[in-house]
């Protein structure tokens, strides 16, 4: 008798991890996502696969340990522009192809063997390992009680980065990434931070500390804002703390939705758009999509990090992106292409 194929798992929300059964870990991209489709970025791949790849660079050594086996980080083989590249050499059996548009790839869903949950992840590592007492895991721990979700029960906060992969990495750089999501809970998260001593990007940006000039000068991807309207928009910021020298990077997750016919990501791109436009509204979760007003468009995608919740009603924006068309609703989208710029004109009410 011939055994059925098990049923993929379900994809968790963003942040949260994929794996392909063949050496390939993708770290899921949002909410946008199709029936057969997960917008996920390929991040890190097996010793074996990464071997194989032309042009790929193992100098650095693996990143860390999924399943038994070392993975390598696909920042450390190859620079931005390369990425495609070489998701474009992986063979056919990882179910991973780039998209139209931004630096995010597309994963079959039929082919994902595991998934890592953010919520699971940051019940997994209040418990994991025999030091009760790490600094990092008491403020999991402080920040779960604050949040009203003692053990992170209900999953009111997530753990992404490499320690949701391998739980022994917890605290072992100078980052921990987590992940609020919308509910009772989500408002208590960053005055809890700030009773623990936590310092946001703009305070330290105010005062010239050290830790906010490194962290804003090191960034892997180029910003797509002039130097003025990247002040304003960091004076906004609030997905960057340190206590002490560690830093708190926190992604405010949107709420789950239902799959998508198709994706954004798959809409070809007709040209470049050069545009003003006034924000009227904007949704939770990633991509940004905002709500302008505009002779050309009326919704503007953004795909680069660091944009949530920094856009008010209001702001006037003018923007070099790229125009899609089809099914009667035109976008825009910036990502991290070259030649993407976005500058604030005016300033929205607060």
């Amino acid at each position: 008798m011939t055994g059925t194929r098990p049923a993929p798992p379900a994809v968790p929300g963003d942040h949260g991890w994929v794996d392909d059964g063949h050496g390939v870990l993708s770290c899921v991209a949002g909410d946008a996502h199709s029936p057969s489709q997960v917008v996920a970025c390929p991040y890190y791949l097996r010793r074996d696969i990464a071997e194989r790849l032309p042009g790929a660079d193992l100098r650095q050594g693996p990143s860390l340990t999924w399943e038994g086996h070392p993975h390598y980080k696909i920042a450390q083989l190859a620079p931005p522009r390369s990425w495609s590249s070489l998701v474009q050499a992986l063979p056919a059996r990882h179910g991973v192809r780039p998209l139209r548009w931004s630096l995010f790839s597309s994963v079959q869903r039929s082919a994902i063997r595991a998934a890592v949950s953010p919520a699971a992840a940051y019940r997994t590592a209040l418990h994991h390992g025999h030091d009760a007492d790490h600094p990092v895991r008491r403020l999991l721990r402080q920040l779960a009680d604050e949040a009203g979700d003692p053990g992170n029960v209900h999953g009111a906060l997530g753990l992404t980065g490499s320690a949701a992969i391998d739980p022994a990495r917890l605290g072992a750089g100078n980052d921990t990434d987590l992940i609020i999501y919308p509910g009772a809970g989500a408002p208590l998260v960053l005055p809890a931070l700030q009773r623990l001593g936590a310092r946001f990007l703009p305070e330290l940006v105010a005062v010239g500390d050290p830790r906010a000039t490194t962290y804003l000068t090191t960034r892997l991807m180029p910003a797509i804002t002039d130097e003025p309207s990247t002040r304003v928009l960091t004076r906004r910021r609030r997905d960057v703390a340190w206590l002490g020298q560690h830093r708190i990077d926190l992604t405010y997750a949107g709420s789950p939705t239902s799959p998508d016919a198709s994706l954004p990501y798959d809409r070809p791109p007709v040209g470049r758009l050069h545009a003003t436009a006034t924000v009227t509204g904007s949704a939770p979760g990633f991509p940004v999509a905002l709500k302008v007003e505009s002779g050309q468009i009326d919704r503007l995608l953004i795909t680069a990090r660091g944009f949530q919740g920094v856009f008010r009603i209001g702001d006037r924006l003018r923007f070099t992106a790229t125009l899609h068309r089809g099914d009667d609703d035109p976008f825009a989208s910036l990502d991290d292409a070259s030649g993407h710029r976005l500058t604030i004109e005016q300033e929205g009410q607060p």
